[in-house]
């Protein structure tokens, strides 16, 4: 997950009015600011909820188009499109500007929006995923780098609790509210509701947000496009596809991610000799980008994964409803919120971000270990709420800091390639902790010849969920309740240990004080 931006309205202490705006010193004013923000919060409204509605629908699609052996390209069409255009936002906007690429990237996700809500068939409606993500994966992006366009450093901090607020709200509301919309509309409009959100943000940020800046002599760097597309495809197909199509092991997800980590080492190359590359390779000199993304990264990726299997976990141990395993996790969503206001204050307040870093990945290092043995000793709910409350803490403080501390340190031209690259990097990361999860709950699945026998039942609980155990002897019931619990500790064992490796490489960032002015990226000129 990454820290999205936050504000506080300009005149408020501690934050002030934005001392520029793209490429101009002048401040686009406090009415200008306030629809900019006001656009800003739209689109990531939009973005946020569409990532959280369209699961309580996927039941009744399945219902009405068929096709449920391609059920999840629902989901996975829009990750790997979202994913693969993430890093090309953020150069794009450098060379031509914010406003032209949030035109084309909510342009892009209408379209996907209608053509989704349209469809006949499962395949009209991945490929409308698909285009929706075209768009999506620019919009988080382009929505932190213009934010970082309109307040300095210095007090961008401070911002994180209302884009927060925004974030964390919809996250908590899309799955209630695509549940209602389908039961009582038609989960077509869970896609309809884009077309107003969405054309009434772009309108608000072209009056909002200057003409911008552009650099058209620069050449666009389509072989490091075309590389970072193939290898990005190559891993989410085999992080997809794998332990659940394939056999980890199989040659098919071997050769995935054999193919995709060659194409990576590749494109070092290939961009290292670029002119304008799509992803700067200068950026992993600047050891405070490195350190902050590589804990962005490991946080994200032992979150993702966790997070992955704790509803299932609830029920099948625990023996939960799926609506009290829901209500389990909103302690965890209102720390995570607690957390990026309260780190997103004392990071402006004091003017230094490393010193909260260390603490909410120290916290959220503790808390996944607790989750971890918590759920080796099956214990009860209260304590595994401490343990996600924590989290979501540990997380709230990390994020905040994080983005600004890798904003602050590149040179202003090349805000958006390194925030982009960063939430690119972010991304990956979530999709393969998931994928690790699952690979790692499988092997411990069939590692056992005594676990021979139960091991189609668990496999069926990882497709089916709790449904697969009716049915069951109670021998047979207990056995897999038992190794699904060990597999789950196992799970969330290794998530510690990403935890560790964040906390053991955040102690190396350096606290670089944070501008007070933002400066016109070099190298362009206004249009």
């Amino acid at each position: 997950m990454t820290g999205p931006a936050s504000v506080t309205p300009p005149a408020s202490p501690p934050a002030a009015p934005a001392e520029a705006h793209e490429a101009s010193h002048d401040g686009p004013g406090r009415a200008r600011f306030v629809i900019a923000l006001t656009g800003l919060m739209m689109v990531l409204a939009m973005s946020t909820l569409d990532g959280n509605i369209v699961g309580p629908a996927l039941p009744r699609i399945v219902s009405d188009l068929g096709g449920v052996s391609h059920l999840s390209w629902v989901m996975t069409a829009f990750l790997l499109t979202a994913t693969i255009t993430t890093p090309l936002y953020g150069k794009l906007s450098d060379m031509f500007g914010r406003r032209p690429l949030f035109t084309v990237a909510i342009a892009l996700f209408l379209a996907g929006s209608i053509l989704s809500a349209l469809a006949t068939n499962m395949a009209m409606l991945i490929i409308g995923r698909a285009i929706q993500g075209l768009g999506g994966g620019g919009l988080m992006t382009l929505t932190q780098i213009t934010m970082s366009d309109l307040v300095p450093p210095s007090r961008r901090a401070s911002y994180q609790g209302l884009f927060g607020a925004v974030f964390t709200g919809c996250s908590m509301i899309g799955p209630p509210l695509g549940g209602l919309i389908t039961q009582w509309l038609s989960w077509r409009w869970i896609f309809y509701v884009n077309v107003p959100v969405g054309l009434l943000g772009i309108t608000l940020l072209w009056i909002g947000l200057s003409r911008g800046t552009a650099s058209r002599r620069q050449r666009i760097d389509y072989g490091g496009i075309i590389v970072v597309a193939v290898a990005t495809a190559a891993a989410l197909f085999a992080l997809s596809l794998g332990g659940d199509v394939y056999g980890w092991t199989s040659p098919v997800i071997l050769g995935l991610f054999i193919g995709s980590g060659l194409l990576f080492m590749a494109l070092v190359n290939v961009e290292r000799h670029a002119d304008n590359p799509i992803i700067e390779m200068s950026l992993f000199r600047n050891d405070i980008f490195t350190v902050a993304t590589a804990v962005a990264a490991l946080v994200s990726t032992a979150v993702a994964g966790a997070m992955a299997f704790v509803p299932l976990f609830l029920q099948l141990v625990l023996g939960m409803t799926p609506t009290a395993s829901g209500l389990m996790v909103t302690p965890m969503v209102a720390a995570l919120l607690v957390g990026m206001l309260l780190g997103g204050r004392l990071v402006t307040r004091r003017g230094r971000y490393r010193i909260f870093a260390v603490i909410g990945t120290s916290i959220a290092m503790a808390s996944m270990t607790m989750l971890a043995v918590l759920a080796f000793l099956g214990v009860g709910a209260v304590p595994l709420i401490g343990a996600l409350t924590g989290l979501g803490l540990g997380l709230g403080l990390t994020m905040p800091g994080i983005t600004v501390a890798l904003q602050n340190a590149v040179d202003p031209g090349q805000i958006g390639v390194a925030t982009s690259t960063a939430n690119f990097i972010r991304t990956l990361g979530s999709a393969f902790g998931v994928g690790l999860a699952g690979a790692i709950i499988t092997a411990h699945a069939t590692s056992r010849t005594d676990r021979g026998e139960h091991a189609g039942l668990i496999a069926a609980i990882l497709d089916q969920g709790s449904e697969a155990l009716k049915g069951s002897s109670g021998a047979a019931r207990e056995a897999v309740i038992a190794s699904y619990r060990h597999g789950v500790s196992l799970t969330f064992a290794a998530c510690a240990a990403l935890t560790i490796a964040a906390f053991l490489i955040v102690l190396f960032l350096r606290d670089k004080p944070l501008r007070t002015r933002n400066a016109p990226p070099p190298g362009t000129k206004s249009v």
